[in-house]
């Protein structure tokens, strides 16, 4: 029996398992159970970057970004060992588009540190990219990128520091709750019981949450990440 299991242990899951055992009580008993095994290449946590950044066009977005870091500094802190690396980063639009007018407004009321550049500008500071005065873009300086790979597992070795379970290659066939206060999960390694679930589960959240007749309007898509060599 476990106070806590959370179901997928990628990006999202291997943080909230990380958070869970560094802030839950130390009685508490924690385990993260994951379908396939650990750093494996099915879902979207294993690549050598993700995009962090500041500016957001939804301005909840920008000021949750602000705890997200601070959130990041301290997993690094702990760790020893950096995952983050602030290089800025740019955003481009079609000039006048409302995305930018947004985001530049939110990055305003947010306070950070930006620069607003027209097409023409971007072209001389930048001239890799062949903008004119048809787009507009802002660079944001407290962007950057989070290696995506070293995150999860940096996150899992700590939670299982500060005492949680995490089994991989375990398949969790259905959810069931027994009564108020306790989940019956069926696995292909066994059974085991929770007072709380976390679905952290990406493209197969449905095929957990499923198992109370819910179900989610999710479509996985497959992004383009591009990495384009430079002379120094």
């Amino acid at each position: 029996h476990y106070d806590y299991v959370v179901i997928g242990c990628g990006g999202i899951g291997s943080g909230s398992l990380y958070w869970l055992s560094r802030t839950a009580d130390k009685r508490k008993r924690i385990l993260g159970l994951e379908q396939f095994e650990l750093g494996h290449s099915n879902g979207g946590s294993q690549d050598y970057s993700r995009i962090v950044r500041r500016m957001y066009h939804v301005e909840a977005y920008a000021k949750l970004s602000a705890e997200a870091m601070k959130a990041w500094s301290a997993v690094e802190k702990e760790a020893e060992h950096q995952l983050i690396d602030l290089c800025g980063g740019i955003t481009v639009t079609a000039r006048g588009d409302p995305f930018m007018s947004d985001t530049l407004q939110a990055a305003v009321r947010q306070g950070l540190k930006f620069e607003h550049l027209t097409g023409t500008e971007l072209n001389k500071r930048y001239p890799q990219f062949a903008t004119d005065d048809s787009v507009e873009a802002c660079i944001d300086h407290g962007a950057g990128f989070v290696d995506a790979a070293q995150a999860t597992a940096v996150h899992v070795a700590l939670a299982r520091q500060r005492g949680a379970t995490v089994v991989d290659s375990c398949k969790v066939h259905g959810v069931h709750r027994l009564n108020a206060s306790r989940y019956e999960i069926t696995t292909s390694r066994g059974v085991v019981t929770a007072e709380k679930i976390i679905v952290t589960s990406g493209a197969w959240t449905n095929q957990i949450i499923g198992s109370f007749g819910v179900h989610v309007p999710l479509t996985v898509t497959q992004e383009q990440v591009h990495y384009y060599a430079i002379s120094k």
